[in-house]
C-alpha cells in the first residue's frame, strides 16, 4: 500500500521512522513549506531522508514542479489545519485526535491533559473514506499519565502507539475491517496562561509546568525585574513539617543537586530546571547560585503570561 507521511514535529518523525525500520519502502513525506507552522517541536527529517531514500514534497508546490503522485492511503499528522493538502487518496485520510498543542488562545490534548490532571489520555486514528469523508474511529488506544510525565514523555508515548497502530494498518489492512461512525472524542482544550501563580495550589502549579515544557514554552515567573522560565518541577512537601510557612513565592531552601523549594498556596514546590531569560536553560540551583539566590527571596506571581505565537 502505497502512503503518504504528513506533518513536520516529533511525532511524524517518531511515526516515519518506525515506519521505515519495520520495512515500509512504499513511503513519501509531506512537509509544509517555512511560515506554516506554529514555531514549536520541529523536527528535522534530513537524514531520515537520506537513509531511506525518501521522496518527499513541499506543500504549496510550485506550479513549475512535478504534482505529488496518487496514494493509496494518507496519514495526516500534526498537519497546519489552514494548509490544504491536495491529495485524493484511494482509500481515504487517516488522521488522530492529536493536534498542534499551542495557540495564541489555548492548548490542546496532550498539553491540555496534562494541565486539567487528567490520569489518562484516549488517543484515537480515524479514517476519512474519500466517498463519504465521515470519519470512522479505527483504533483506539488509552495512554496512562503518570505523576511525573510531562509534554515530552506523553507525546512519545502517543507517538509510540500510534506508529504500531499505522504498521498495522498499511500492512495488514486492519482498517478496512472496522465498524465504528463514532466522530471522536473532541478537542480537549484549556486557556492558555503561561504564568505561574504562587497563590495556587502545588499540584495546579505542577499540572502547568508539565504540560508547558519541551516541546511547549515554558511556564514563566519573575525574580527582580528578570523573566524566568520554569522547565521542570514538582510538588515537595505538603506536611508544614519540613519548612515554616511564608507568603506565596517565597524562596524556602537552595540545595545544591536538588533545586530551589518555594512557597505555594499548600505547600512547597521544587523547581529543578529553570532558565533566565536569554540564557543557558540550567539545573536550578546552579542558577541559583550564580544569581546569589537565598531562602527569604520573593519571585512574583503575575495573573497572565503573554507571548506572541506564529500559528
Amino acid at each position: 500500500m502505497k502512503a503518504a507521511i504528513a506533518g513536520n514535529t516529533s511525532l511524524t518523525y517518531y511515526c516515519l521512522e518506525y515506519l521505515c525500520r519495520s520495512g515500509m519502502t512504499d513511503l513519501i513525506l509531506i512537509l509544509p513549506r517555512n511560515n506554516h507552522n506554529d514555531n514549536y517541536d520541529l523536527a528535522e527529517f534530513d537524514s531520515l531522508v537520506r537513509e531511506f531514500a525518501l521522496p518527499y514534497f513541499k506543500i504549496p508546490v510550485p506550479h513549475d514542479e512535478n504534482d505529488i503522485p496518487e496514494v493509496d492511503l494518507l496519514v495526516c499528522l500534526e498537519w497546519p489545519e489552514r494548509l490544504r493538502l491536495p491529495l485524493n487518496p484511494r482509500s481515504g485520510v487517516i488522521s488522530t485526535n492529536l493536534f498542534r498543542q499551542f495557540s495564541t488562545k489555548s492548548i490542546s490534548d496532550l498539553a491540555a491533559a496534562l494541565d486539567s490532571g487528567a490520569d489518562h489520555f484516549k488517543l484515537e486514528l480515524a479514517l476519512a473514506s474519500p466517498a463519504t469523508e465521515k470519519k470512522t474511529i479505527v483504533a483506539a488506544v488509552e495512554l496512562p499519565i503518570c505523576e511525573f510525565d510531562n509534554l515530552r514523555s506523553l507525546k512519545t508515548k502517543a507517538a509510540a502507539a500510534t506508529a504500531r497502530q499505522l504498521l498495522g494498518m498499511l500492512t495488514e489492512g486492519r482498517f478496512l475491517g472496522e465498524n465504528n461512525p463514532r466522530a471522536g472524542t473532541g478537542l480537549l482544550t484549556s486557556r492558555f496562561d503561561r504564568a505561574i501563580d504562587w497563590y495556587r495550589p502545588v499540584g495546579e502549579i505542577q499540572n502547568k509546568v508539565r504540560a508547558y515544557t519541551h516541546p511547549g514554552p515554558g511556564c514563566i515567573t519573575r525574580m527582580e525585574n528578570h523573566s524566568l522560565y520554569v522547565w521542570h518541577g514538582h510538588a515537595f512537601d505538603k506536611s508544614s513539617g519540613i519548612y515554616e510557612r511564608a507568603e506565596p513565592g517565597t524562596v524556602l531552601d537552595v540545595v545544591e543537586e536538588v533545586g530551589i523549594a518555594l512557597q505555594a498556596a499548600d505547600g512547597s514546590f521544587l523547581i529543578t530546571k529553570i532558565q533566565q531569560a536569554g540564557a543557558p536553560e540550567l539545573p536550578s540551583w546552579v542558577w541559583a547560585y550564580g544569581f546569589h539566590l537565598k531562602p527569604g527571596d520573593r519571585f512574583d506571581s503575575v495573573s497572565q503570561g503573554r507571548v506572541t505565537l506564529a500559528v
